[in-house]
């Protein structure tokens, strides 16, 4: 509601509110392991999590090398204040997305039936979550919700591999990346995010990512936290 109506100030209320409502999560998201007693995380931000931010813009730059030979774009000026509050505003979504459905969901999910429906509940749910997007009227495109339904599952991976953090610098720099692309390039995100490159190109990394945990389960961060 404050947002609709300061519009210009949507992305500086973003970065202030993320920070605030990742916290309560954050807090919210501890009460309940301590309810069930789950042994929490020790280690958020590790020494690899920069390897889940190299993921993330491998990712991305490989899907929107795909959309740009496969649509059609007219190359559009970005300004460096609208760049700017392209990278606050995504603070938020990253930061509630990422303790919500990660720290909280697929960890919780994860104790009590295991890592495979982890994987389930951090990519569907996550996927059906963008339903959301379209709340204002937007018409849906269900090859979107697909989607980000395997982005879900590519950073549940990214988690499971590199930490809370990992995912996080991931998810932040495809936010970026997509929201300044989708304006420079002219062609709506949810293309982006939903095309048959990006399916494919995050698919494929989530394959990798997956084989890697399985036969390294020593190296992945779940197992160094002996929680399952």
């Amino acid at each position: 509601m404050i947002e609709r109506s300061v519009p210009g100030w949507r992305s500086f209320i973003a970065l202030i509110t993320g920070p605030a409502f990742g916290v309560f999560l954050f807090l919210l998201i501890n009460l309940a392991f301590k309810k069930f007693k789950i042994q929490r995380p020790s280690n958020f931000f590790g020494k690899d999590s920069v390897k889940g931010a190299y993921f993330g813009a491998i990712a991305f730059f490989l899907s929107i090398l795909i959309v740009m030979l496969t649509e059609k774009i007219s190359l559009h000026h970005l300004s460096i204040v609208e760049t700017l509050k392209q990278i606050m505003f995504q603070v938020r979504p990253v930061l509630i997305e990422e303790i919500g459905f990660r720290y909280g969901l697929v960890l919780l999910t994860s104790s009590f039936l295991g890592l495979k429906y982890g994987l389930i509940s951090g990519s569907i749910p996550f996927g059906f979550l963008h339903l959301l997007n379209f709340l204002s009227g937007q018409p849906i495109y269900w090859e979107y919700i697909l989607g980000t339904t395997v982005a879900g599952l590519f950073l549940t991976a990214l988690f499971i591999r590199f930490g809370l953090g990992g995912a996080m610098l991931a998810h932040y720099f495809w936010n970026c990346l997509a929201s300044i692309s989708s304006t420079i390039l002219n062609i709506p995100q949810e293309k982006i995010e939903g095309g048959i490159g990006t399916l494919s190109v995050l698919s494929i990394l989530s394959v990798f990512l997956l084989y890697w945990i399985i036969t390294h389960p020593k190296s992945n961060w779940l197992q160094k936290e002996e929680r399952f």
